[in-house]
C-alpha cells in the first residue's frame, strides 16, 4: 500500500488539513449522532465520521423545550470520558449558522478537545449547555 494513501480512506495530507482547522470538525454526543433522532440534520454534509471521546459531563435536561435531551457540561470535577461521533468535513463552514439555529438558545457552539479511537487528538466544535439554562 502506498504510504501517502489512506488514513481512513483519505490521503494523509487531506486529513491533516481538516484536522488543523476546528471549523471543519463537528463533535456530537446525542441526537445528531448517526442512527439517532436528529441525524437527518447533518446526514447530507459530505465528510467522514469517526469514533472518539471527550472529557466532561453529560446531563439530561429535565425541563423546558429541551426536556429529555442530553447536554454537554464542562466540568473540572467528576470528569467522565464521553464517547462521541466526530464529523470531519470542509462543508461544515457553510452549515454552522443552520446548525446553530437548529440547536437553539439552549445550546452554544464551543471548542473542545477530542481523542479519536486511534489515539490522534485535536480540537473541534460541539454544542454544550448554555449556562443561562443550567
Amino acid at each position: 500500500m502506498n504510504w501517502q494513501k489512506v488514513f481512513w480512506g483519505w490521503e494523509l495530507k487531506k486529513f491533516l488539513q481538516l484536522l488543523s482547522d476546528p471549523s471543519n470538525i463537528l463533535i456530537v454526543y446525542g441526537s445528531l449522532a448517526p442512527e439517532q433522532s436528529n441525524h437527518h440534520i447533518v446526514k447530507d454534509i459530505a465528510g467522514k465520521w469517526r469514533k472518539g471521546m471527550i472529557n466532561g459531563k453529560l446531563v439530561k435536561i429535565t425541563t423546558g423545550a429541551y426536556k429529555g435531551y442530553l447536554a454537554y457540561v464542562r466540568e473540572d470535577d467528576q470528569v467522565e470520558e464521553i464517547k462521541v461521533d466526530i464529523l470531519f468535513s470542509k462543508e461544515l463552514v457553510s452549515h454552522w449558522k443552520r446548525l446553530d439555529e437548529f440547536e437553539g438558545e439552549g445550546y452554544v457552539r464551543a471548542l473542545a478537545k477530542f481523542q479519536l479511537d486511534n489515539g490522534e487528538t485535536g480540537k473541534g466544535y460541539l454544542y454544550e449547555l448554555n449556562k443561562c439554562f443550567s
